[in-house]
């Protein structure tokens, strides 16, 4: 299960932080959050994901609503195997 960022304790809120600071992917996906920090941990589960079971950032993928997915409330995993269903990568 995602944690919201308040539900962070406050060091694990640095380690995100200086993640989504310091990293080019963490800045990708900053910049996608536009300040939502839970939409950026939800991301940051995507991207975990993407690497995990395909080698490759979700940036690598087509452009898909990742935000849309979120407010519905869908797990990264299931956002990820659609994003990849749609790309006709499964």
């Amino acid at each position: 299960m995602i944690s919201t960022w308040a539900e962070l304790s406050a060091d694990r809120q640095r380690t995100v932080q200086k993640y989504l600071d310091d990293t080019a992917i963490g800045k990708e996906i900053a910049s996608r959050a536009e300040g939502d920090l839970d939409f950026a941990l939800w991301l940051i589960a995507v991207e975990r994901a993407c690497q995990r079971q395909f080698g490759v950032s979700f940036t690598d993928l087509a452009d898909y609503n990742w935000r849309e997915c979120h407010a519905d409330e869908m797990s990264p995993q299931g956002a990820l195997m659609e994003a990849v269903k749609d790309e006709g990568l499964v």
